[in-house]
């Protein structure tokens, strides 16, 4: 195998519930939601913007649907970094009830476990 590079996925994963203190949710009711585009910073938005429509659809409030939108910016920035040349991010979404988990990953050559000092 002289010449390739061997790549692994990078994976970042928020996860949000609506208050504390709340059941959990039937792990049996949820639906699963993926989106992949390039890895490009230019594609953010629509993430941001897929984030806050589920957190909406779960009646998050505006400030918990505005931190799960910096997460999922703040993830994304970090795979961004490490992401191989024309690959993916993928960003898969799990919607219970009153909850949300998001798993954030892309192709990456060299990939490594995120700083947790960078966090905002």
């Amino acid at each position: 195998m002289t010449g390739e590079t061997t790549a692994r996925r990078a994976t970042a994963a928020p996860t949000a519930v609506m208050a504390e203190g709340e059941a959990a949710a039937d792990c049996s009711v949820q639906d699963q939601v993926t989106i992949r585009m390039p890895a490009d910073g230019a594609y953010l938005s629509v993430l941001r913007t897929a984030t806050a429509g589920l957190a909406a659809r779960l009646d998050f409030t505006l400030d918990e649907i505005e931190d799960l939108r910096i997460a999922v910016d703040e993830a994304c920035g970090m795979l961004l970094a490490q992401a191989a040349p024309g690959a993916d991010l993928e960003c898969d979404f799990t919607l219970g009830e009153d909850r949300m988990s998001i798993a954030v990953s892309t192709l990456a050559s060299q990939p490594r476990p995120p700083d947790p000092e960078i966090f905002a």
